[in-house]
């Protein structure tokens, strides 16, 4: 879920998924949190669920 609203008229979403590395540093994103999609995948229990349920 990459997308949420709040109180406000204002779409909110991850700018983090939207800049490249070097624009997300320079904003001062928390670059030392950043972690390969197979490190996140190594991390994650693995499941398939067919949708619609």
């Amino acid at each position: 879920r990459s997308f949420g609203y709040v109180p406000t008229p204002a779409l909110v979403l991850p700018i983090e998924f939207t800049v490249p590395l070097a624009a997300y540093a320079a904003m001062g994103g928390h670059v030392s949190e950043i972690i390969s999609l197979d490190a996140a995948l190594a991390r994650t229990r693995h499941r398939f669920e067919p949708w619609p349920r």
